[in-house]
């Protein structure tokens, strides 16, 4: 036998020997180290991460070193509209709407805006009610006698405040001296007994003041507004 015939037949019988050793070879490998086809993009990684091994899978420790675990949304607390912040910036739109209606007709009252509603929150009034009383009852401060822009009996004042704080007092029935007025009365009610037994519309054109002033919160409101986009 010549050279090429022994090589090739040495050939054959190693082919022979190694495939059938080869589903053994092949079975004990995957066992060892898996062949890619267990979920895993590369082979031997399983979809988990983990790596696999002889001794088993092992986390590769992606999770710990490389993300941060999700955080849980954070639930902003509602505004508490009843807070001082609030109040002061309610306040401030009220203090603006009478300024500005009372400035329309250059009425010295202008400048006690922010007193008149300070007295109406200290007796749980409506905030245009004073307002609107001195306006109709001195226009707005212009026509008076004795710093008594109301026109409540005969009293004196001292100044304007210290008017706007006694008569809010009594309207509120807060004063022990005026039996006209009680707590819980509706702004009707006291206007009629303030001057309605004397002229029957008087509720009535008070109230309609009291819109007036009412109208310049959305007025001021959206001047503001324009004001706070240019």
């Amino acid at each position: 036998m010549d050279a090429a015939n022994k090589i090739a037949t040495y050939s054959i019988i190693v082919g022979i020997v190694f495939l059938s050793f080869y589903p053994h070879f092949k079975d004990g490998y995957r066992q060892s180290y898996g062949d890619g086809r267990q979920g895993g993009t590369d082979a031997g990684v399983p979809a988990s991460g983990g790596a696999t091994s002889p001794i088993g899978n092992v986390d590769n420790g992606s999770a710990a070193l490389g993300s941060e675990p999700a955080s849980k949304p954070v639930d902003e607390p509602e505004p508490d509209i009843n807070s001082e912040y609030f109040q002061a910036i309610e306040d401030e739109i009220k203090a603006n709407a009478i300024r500005a209606y009372y400035k329309q007709y250059n009425c010295p009252l202008a400048e006690y805006a922010e007193i008149f509603v300070e007295v109406a929150n200290e007796n749980k009034l409506d905030w245009r009610l004073l307002p609107a009383i001195g306006q109709k009852e001195s226009s707005g401060g212009k026509r008076l006698v004795g710093n008594n822009p109301f026109g409540y009996g005969y009293l004196t004042f001292r100044d304007f405040e210290h008017a706007i704080r006694y008569v809010g007092s009594a309207i509120a029935g807060r004063n022990p001296q005026q039996q006209y007025y009680h707590e819980g009365m509706t702004v009707y009610e006291i206007l009629w007994k303030y001057n309605g037994t004397v002229e029957s519309g008087y509720p009535a054109r008070v109230m309609h003041i009291m819109n007036l002033i009412g109208e310049e919160v959305e007025l001021w409101k959206s001047k503001k507004q324009t004001r706070d986009t240019l």
